[in-house]
């Protein structure tokens, strides 16, 4: 019976993740973590961005940060963008941010 709740539970979480665009197969390794952290800390530091700005979805993959969400102004673009090249170790930064 558990291994049947399981395999249920399994199914449907794969589904939740594949109906908001996430493929249920990708793993962060502990640096990618470390960074996404990083730059979520420095974004909120950041007291001049707005709430919207430091929620930026910020996603750490292999040699790749990318930032995707909707802002306010340019102007918090292209800060979010900076602040994240402060804190991305050398990784290259690919933005889908877009603005309102």
């Amino acid at each position: 019976m558990f291994r049947l709740i399981a395999f249920v539970f399994t199914i449907l979480f794969s589904m939740n993740l594949m109906a908001l665009g996430l493929p249920s197969h990708r793993l962060s390794t502990q640096k990618d973590v470390d960074i996404t952290r990083t730059i979520r800390q420095a974004l909120i530091r950041e007291r001049e961005l707005s709430l919207r700005a430091q929620n930026v979805s910020i996603l750490a993959e292999g040699n790749e940060i990318i930032l995707s969400g909707r802002l306010k102004n340019v102007q918090e673009l292209r800060k979010v963008i900076e602040i994240s090249r402060k804190n991305a170790r050398g990784k290259i930064i690919r933005s889908e941010l877009s603005v309102q």
